[in-house]
């Protein structure tokens, strides 16, 4: 619980900037979501989802939310969780030059995937591999 603590007390300071990224209502949305889950796991899969959202407009910001969502997916052993932060992580990487780091971490995140049958993290994973193969 203090964790999820420390978590939202990071996002209350990045979301400042984020708000001048993207539209405040999408941000908005995505942030009473968080506030209103009711299970750790569902908040990872909204961090996860508002990583994706901001990557392209806050890479930064996108990177520092899904290593959080993976670190809590690890904590808590969330299989889902775990094979979508890195897919997110993975793309980042691909955005910034890291392409070798990207690449393992979509290998591993495809395993995730394919056992939590996360159709979803699936497709994601192979626009990603055609980002990493575009290159």
């Amino acid at each position: 619980m203090r964790g999820i603590k420390v978590i939202l007390f990071i996002l209350f300071l990045f979301g400042v900037k984020l708000l001048f990224a993207q539209n405040r209502a999408e941000l908005d949305s995505i942030r009473h979501q968080y506030l209103s889950a009711k299970t750790d796991t569902s908040r990872i899969l909204i961090l996860s989802d508002w990583s994706r959202t901001i990557y392209n407009t806050n890479p930064d910001s996108s990177l520092f939310l899904a290593r959080k969502g993976l670190q809590l997916s690890q904590k808590l052993n969330f299989l889902k969780g775990i094979g979508r932060t890195k897919r997110n992580i993975a793309y980042c990487y691909i955005n910034s030059g890291k392409s070798d780091s990207a690449l393992i971490l979509l290998n591993e995140s495809i395993n995730y995937a394919k056992k939590t049958n996360d159709i979803l993290c699936l497709g994601l994973i192979n626009v990603t591999y055609g980002n990493y193969y575009d290159l």
